[in-house]
């Protein structure tokens, strides 16, 4: 008696195999992408965080406002353009990009491409942008002189693109957003609480708006609510579960 599979139990099973591939697949990979952009964000928030708190304990200071970093800022503070190419800025951008695990490098008049976790909402950047030794790119950042600005503790803001050109350059999986305050810790995540009440004022604490960090339900605020990804990362314990 033949106890073997014939042609067509074999054909039906490897259908159904492969219908089960079909719908699991592109979790399972989706889950694994969302596993390395939340590790190369915790590394370079770590390496963020170790850089500002060198930067502010630098030559005897005590605080980013003690620094010869942000004590060489003047006028309206510097940014990616057109500030960056000025000389007064020279100093400041001189001394910044020696505390980032290595100096960072500079690509000038850059051009950038970014989406929102709505793939049809695009937004481009242009200007000087900092890559820093694993080849993250600070993009759109801009830093204020001391007491310059009417918001508390607010020193300035940038953005990160944890995996550099890599893509796929959408805020809140590869981007994220962080301001920049006088004491510990900082530089904080876009989206905390502690951003909202401090540099981010204009933009959500992501327990407290209807859109933040959704790829279905962003539209009142489009791009600012993509800003509180960081925010709801490191709250939810380094979780990306949008």
């Amino acid at each position: 008696m033949n106890k073997g599979f014939t042609l067509a139990e074999i054909l039906i099973t490897l259908g159904i195999v492969g219908i089960v591939a079909a719908i699991t697949l592109p979790t399972i990979i989706m889950n694994y992408k969302r596993i390395v952009w939340v590790n190369q964000l915790k590394a370079n928030y770590t390496i963020l965080t170790n850089g500002f708190s060198q930067m502010a304990n630098s030559e005897g200071a005590t605080s980013l406002a003690e620094s010869d970093t942000f004590r060489s800022l003047s006028g309206a503070g510097c940014g990616t353009d057109p500030q960056y190419s000025e000389a007064r800025c020279s100093k400041f951008f001189n001394n910044f990009k020696k505390f980032f695990k290595g100096d960072l490098q500079i690509a000038e008049n850059y051009q950038y491409s970014t989406e929102i976790l709505n793939p049809s909402n695009k937004k481009n950047y242009s200007g000087n942008i900092f890559i820093m030794p694993n080849g993250a790119i600070i993009f759109n950042y801009y830093f204020f002189p001391i007491g310059y600005s009417t918001a508390v503790n607010n020193q300035g803001h940038f953005y990160i693109d944890t995996n550099g050109y890599k893509g796929p350059n959408v805020f809140g999986r590869d981007i994220f957003y962080f301001g920049v305050i006088l004491d510990p810790p900082y530089i904080v995540p876009g989206g905390s609480k502690l951003c909202k009440e401090t540099t981010c004022v204009d933009f959500p604490y992501w327990k407290e708006c209807r859109g933040c960090c959704k790829k279905d339900d962003y539209a009142p605020m489009g791009f600012m609510h993509n800003t509180s990804c960081a925010g709801r990362i490191i709250d939810e314990g380094w979780k990306m579960d949008y």
